[in-house]
C-alpha cells in the first residue's frame, strides 16, 4: 500500500514545496507584480496583501490560464488570480482621496470559461461593504460592473477587493480574471488609451440636499415616517412611502440621487402629489427597473421594464432626465430605460421607498441643464451650381438663405467674379429671414467666352458665408429659324414681384421704346407649381387693339394687331395669377416674341426681351417671418419706411410698391384682429 501511495505523496510534497516558494516570493512584493510586463497602467495602482493569492499572472493575449482554465474570449491584457484556499480570499487594495463629486468604481471581471466555474466578489470601502457576495459565473462571460462612491466623495478611502471561493461549488474552477479596475473620473478609462476632454455642462441648480445637517428641509408632504439617519434619508412606516420636494411648475429637469443599500424604491417626477406622477421604480430585489404612470393612487401598468443588473444591497447612483414627453433613467451612468408619455407636463420630484428596511436616499440634486449658446449664423445653398449660356444670354440661379436658430440679422447678397460686360441682380438682394433670392446673370454679345468661377457672398455684420457657382459663356449662335428683322431699341420685359402664398396678383408685360409695332405674337412662360394664370386684360398700349390670349399650364400665348401701330412706353397685357407655391418658392417669368411686324410696311422687327422673377413671400405683413402678425411687424415696417432696415415688400400692404407708415398702420390694425 505504501509503495502505491509513495508516488502520490512525493508529488504532493513537490507541489507544496513549489507552492510555498511561490508564496514566499510573493510576500516580498506587496505591489502587484505579474509575469511579463503589463502595458496597462491600472495594474500598478493596486496593492496585493501578503499573501494576496495562490498565484497571479498577466496575459497579453486571451489564452489558457494556469491549470488549464480558459479565459473568455474577446479581451486581451488580463490579470489572472486565484483564491488562496477555500476560506482565504485573493485581495487587491488601494488607498486614495476621492476628489470628484460623483466618483465611480468600475471593473471588468470574469470566471473561467468552463461549466460550473465561478467565484465570489466582495468590495469594502473603509471597512464598509460596498458589494457583498456577488457571484461571478463563467456562464456570464465578461461582466462590466460599476459602483457609485458618492457617499465617500472628497474623502480619503481604502478600497479592498476580495475574490473568494464559493458559488455553486466551494472549491472548483475558482480562477479570477480581471480586465480593468478604475476609479473614475480620477483614473483614465482603462479600456482606451485616448483621452477625451469634454466641457462640463452648465447647470442651474433647482434643489440640492445631502441631509448632512440632520434635516430634510427641502422635502415635505411625507407618507411613511421619513427621517434623517446618519446623513441619509429613509422611511420607517407603512408599505408605500413617499416624500416630495420642489415646485408644481417645474417642467424639464434632471434628478440625481444615491440609492443606498438599494432593494426596492424609486423616484417621482412631474408629481402633482404622491398619487399622480411619473414613477421610476428601481428594484434590485428582482433585478428590474421600470416605470409607472401613477394616477389617483393607482400604479397602472408596468412600462418599459428591463433588467437592472445590480444585486440587492448595492449602492446605486440614479439619474432621471425629464424632457418634454420623454423620460430617461440611468443607473451608475448607464442608460437603462426610456419612457415616452404626454402625461403630467409639469410637477415636483419625489422619493419613494417600499417596505424593506435599511435602505436610504442621499445626495439629492435637481437641476436644469443649460443648452449651449447657439452659434448665430446662417447658411447658403445655390441651385444650380453651374450654367452654360451663349453670349448675350441670361443665366438664373436660386440662392437659398437659411437662418439658423437664434439668428435674426439681415443678410445681403453680392456676386463676385463676373466677366467683362456681364451684370447681375438679386431678387431680393437682402433677406430678413429664411428664404430664397433669385440671382440673374446677364451677358452681352461682347462678353468674352470662357468658364468663370463666381462667388456668391452673403454678409451680415461680421459674418460672411459664400457659395461657388460656375458660368460658362459660349460664342453666340446664329439664329437660323427666324429672320433677323429690322433692328430696334424696343424691349418687352417683366418686372420682379413677390406675394404671399394663397394671394392673387396681376402681373403686367411691359414694352419700352415701342416704334410703329403693327402686330405681335408672343408667349409668357412661368412655373405652374408657383403661379396659376386665371385671366388677362389689355394693357395701356393695347386698349384699342384686337387682342387674344390663350392660357395653358405654365404658358400664356398672346397675339394682337393695332390699327394705328403702338409707340412709346406702357403695358401690352395684364395677366392675373393665383400664388400657389409655398413660401420661398420662386420662378422666372419669361416673355418670348415669335412674330413682330412694323405698321403698314409689315417689316419684321427684332425686339429684345427681359424676364422677371416671382418669389412666394411669407404671410403678408409678417416682417419677421414668425408666421404671425403682431405689433413687432408694424414696428419693423416703420423702420423700413425710414430706411433703418432693408425694405421687404411683404410689408407693402396697399400694393403701391413702397413700405410707408400707412403700411405699418394697416399691419398694426391687422394684428389687433388676430
Amino acid at each position: 500500500m505504501f509503495q502505491k501511495l509513495y508516488p502520490l505523496l512525493l508529488l504532493t510534497v513537490l507541489v507544496f514545496s513549489v507552492f510555498s516558494a511561490a508564496l514566499t516570493a510573493w510576500a516580498l512584493h506587496p505591489i502587484v507584480q505579474v509575469e511579463g510586463q503589463p502595458s496597462e497602467p491600472w495594474v500598478g495602482l493596486w496593492t496585493a496583501e501578503e499573501p494576496s493569492a495562490s498565484w497571479i499572472e498577466w496575459h497579453e493575449k486571451s489564452e489558457a490560464a494556469k491549470w488549464g482554465a480558459p479565459i473568455p474570449q474577446g479581451r486581451m491584457g488580463i490579470l489572472a488570480l486565484h483564491p488562496i484556499n477555500v476560506t482565504e480570499s485573493a485581495t487587491l487594495s488601494r488607498s486614495l482621496k476621492l476628489e470628484a463629486d460623483n466618483p465611480v468604481l468600475k471593473l471588468g471581471v470574469a470566471a473561467a470559461d468552463i461549466e460550473g466555474a465561478d467565484w465570489v466578489l466582495s468590495i469594502l470601502v473603509n471597512g464598509e461593504y460596498l458589494v457583498k457576495d456577488r457571484v461571478v459565473s463563467g456562464s456570464e462571460g465578461w461582466v462590466d460592473l460599476s459602483y457609485n462612491l458618492s457617499k465617500y466623495a472628497h474623502k480619503n478611502v481604502n478600497i479592498l477587493i476580495a475574490m473568494s471561493a464559493g458559488g455553486s461549488h466551494d472549491w472548483l474552477w475558482e480562477q479570477v480574471f480581471i480586465d480593468y479596475i478604475t476609479v473614475t473620473p480620477i483614473d483614465e478609462d482603462a479600456s482606451t488609451t485616448t483621452t477625451t476632454t469634454t466641457t462640463p455642462p452648465q447647470v442651474s441648480i433647482l434643489l440640492e440636499e445631502d441631509f448632512n445637517d440632520g434635516e430634510a428641509q427641502a422635502f415635505g408632504g411625507e407618507t411613511g415616517g421619513w427621517k434623517v439617519v446618519n446623513g441619509m434619508y429613509t422611511a420607517t412606516l407603512g408599505v408605500f412611502r413617499f416624500s416630495l420636494a420642489g415646485e408644481p411648475y417645474w417642467k424639464d429637469y434632471v434628478v440625481e440621487a444615491d440609492f443606498i443599500h438599494a432593494r426596492d424604491g424609486g423616484l417621482l417626477v412631474r408629481a402633482q402629489d404622491q398619487d399622480n406622477a411619473i414613477a421610476l421604480i428601481v428594484k434590485p430585489n428582482n433585478n428590474s427597473i421600470y416605470w409607472h404612470v401613477r394616477k389617483n393612487g393607482n400604479w397602472g401598468y408596468v412600462l418599459e421594464s428591463v433588467a437592472l443588473g445590480h444585486q440587492p444591497g448595492e449602492n446605486l447612483h440614479v439619474k432621471l432626465v425629464a424632457e418634454d414627453g420623454e423620460f430617461k433613467a440611468y443607473v451608475n451612468g448607464e442608460l437603462k430605460t426610456t419612457l415616452k408619455t404626454g402625461e403630467f407636463p409639469t410637477g415636483k420630484i419625489g422619493l419613494y421607498l417600499y417596505t424593506p428596511q435599511d435602505q436610504y436616499w442621499d445626495n439629492v440634486k435637481v437641476y436644469i441643464v443649460k443648452p449651449p449658446t447657439p452659434t448665430l449664423n446662417f447658411e447658403l445653398s445655390i441651385q444650380p451650381v453651374e450654367a452654360v449660356v451663349s453670349q448675350g444670354e441670361t443665366a438664373v440661379f436660386k440662392v437659398d438663405v437659411t437662418f439658423l436658430e437664434g439668428f435674426m440679422l439681415p443678410v445681403t447678397l453680392t456676386l463676385k467674379g463676373l466677366p467683362v460686360g456681364a451684370t447681375c441682380s438679386f431678387t431680393p438682394q437682402t433677406l430678413t429671414h429664411t428664404g430664397r433670392s433669385t440671382l440673374t446673370v446677364e451677358t452681352v454679345e461682347t462678353t468674352p467666352t470662357g468658364t468663370y468661377n463666381l462667388t456668391v457672398e452673403g454678409k451680415s455684420g461680421s459674418i460672411t458665408q459664400t457659395g461657388k457657382i460656375t458660368l460658362t459663356v459660349n460664342p453666340k449662335q446664329a439664329v437660323t429659324t427666324k429672320p433677323q428683322g429690322k433692328k430696334t431699341e424696343t424691349l418687352v420685359y417683366v418686372k420682379d414681384y413677390g406675394k404671399p402664398g394663397g394671394s392673387v396678383i396681376s402681373i403686367p408685360v411691359y414694352v419700352s421704346r415701342a416704334e410703329k409695332i403693327g402686330n405681335m405674337d408672343f408667349k409668357v412662360a412661368y412655373d405652374g407649381s408657383v403661379l396659376k394664370a386665371t385671366g388677362y386684360r389689355p394693357g395701356s398700349l393695347t386698349a384699342s387693339s384686337l387682342l387674344e390670349a390663350r392660357i395653358a399650364d405654365g404658358m400664356v400665348s398672346v397675339a394682337f394687331t393695332d390699327p394705328k401701330g403702338i409707340n412709346g412706353d406702357g403695358t401690352l397685357i395684364y395677366i392675373d395669377f393665383e400664388v400657389v407655391g409655398k413660401t420661398g418658392a420662386s420662378c422666372t417669368i419669361t416673355p418670348t416674341i415669335t412674330v413682330a411686324n412694323e405698321f403698314k410696311t409689315h417689316t419684321p422687327l427684332a425686339i429684345s426681351t427681359k424676364p422677371g422673377n416671382f418669389t412666394v413671400k411669407g404671410l403678408q405683413g409678417d416682417a419677421n417671418g414668425d408666421g404671425r402678425i403682431t405689433a413687432v411687424d408694424a414696428l419693423m415696417a416703420l423702420k423700413m419706411a425710414v430706411e433703418k432696415i432693408p425694405v421687404d415688400f411683404v410689408c407693402d400692404m396697399n400694393g403701391d410698391g413702397r413700405v410707408t407708415s400707412l403700411d405699418a398702420t394697416i399691419i398694426r390694425e391687422k394684428a389687433l384682429t388676430m
